[in-house]
C-alpha cells in the first residue's frame, strides 16, 4: 500500500499520523516504512511564511488598513474618493477592499488595490479635513508616509508569488499534490535569486 496523508502542522495531526504509521508498519503495509506518509500541507506552510513577512511591516500595513477602512466607512467618503480617482486619472478598476487581518491573502488584495490608488489617497487627504485626525493620528508625521506606500508595494511584490502559488495548489475539486514541488522550486528560485 502506498499513500500519503496531507494535513496542517497541528500537534494533534502529528500524534494521529504517528499512531497510524506505527499500525501500518506493524502490518507491513507502508512503503519505505512510512517515511513519506505524513506530508505537510503546502498552503499552511506558505501561510506561516507570509504571515511572518507581514508582521515585519505591520505598522505600514496597519496604516493602509486604517486608510481603506476610513474611506469605505461611509457612502459619501467612498464617493469623494471615487472623485479623487477620476481627478488623478487612475486607470484601475478594482474596488477598495478591506482585509480580514487573519487572512494574509485578503491583506495582499487590500494592499495591492490601495497602492494602485496612492495618488488618489494623497488627493483625498487634502480634500477631507477629518482624514488625518481620525485615521493617521498614530503616525508621528500624522500622514501616510512615502515609506508606508513603498513598504506596501514591496510587500505586495514579495507575497504575490505566494498568492499565485496558493491558488495553484489549493484546489478542492482536483488533485494538486503533484504540483507542489515544481511550484515551491519556482518560489525558491525567485527568493534566492533576488
Amino acid at each position: 500500500m502506498s499513500s500519503t496523508i496531507i494535513v496542517n502542522n497541528a500537534s494533534s495531526n502529528d500524534t494521529m499520523v504517528g499512531y497510524l504509521k506505527r499500525r501500518l508498519n506493524n502490518w507491513n503495509e507502508t512503503m519505505l516504512r512510512g517515511k513519506h506518509l505524513h506530508m505537510r500541507r503546502i498552503a499552511h506552510i506558505v501561510n506561516l511564511i507570509v504571515n511572518d513577512g507581514i508582521k515585519e511591516l505591520g505598522s505600514s500595513v496597519a496604516r493602509v488598513r486604517s486608510t481603506v477602512k476610513y474611506v469605505r466607512s461611509s457612502t459619501s467618503r467612498l464617493q469623494k474618493f471615487k472623485n479623487c480617482v477620476e481627478i488623478k486619472k487612475i486607470k484601475w478598476s478594482k474596488t477598495l477592499c478591506l482585509d480580514a487581518s487573519t487572512r494574509w491573502n485578503s491583506t495582499y488584495l487590500m494592499l495591492k488595490t490601495a497602492w494602485k490608488y496612492q495618488r488618489a489617497f494623497e488627493w483625498f487627504d487634502d480634500e477631507d479635513p477629518f482624514f488625518r485626525n481620525q485615521v493617521l493620528s498614530g503616525n508621528e508625521n500624522n500622514e501616510m508616509s512615502e515609506d508606508d506606500w513603498t513598504n506596501a508595494r514591496s510587500l505586495c511584490t514579495f507575497i504575490e508569488k505566494f498568492y499565485e502559488l496558493t491558488l495553484r495548489v489549493s484546489g478542492s475539486l482536483y488533485i494538486t499534490s503533484n504540483n507542489f514541488l515544481h511550484e515551491i522550486s519556482n518560489v525558491a528560485s525567485l527568493l534566492f535569486n533576488d
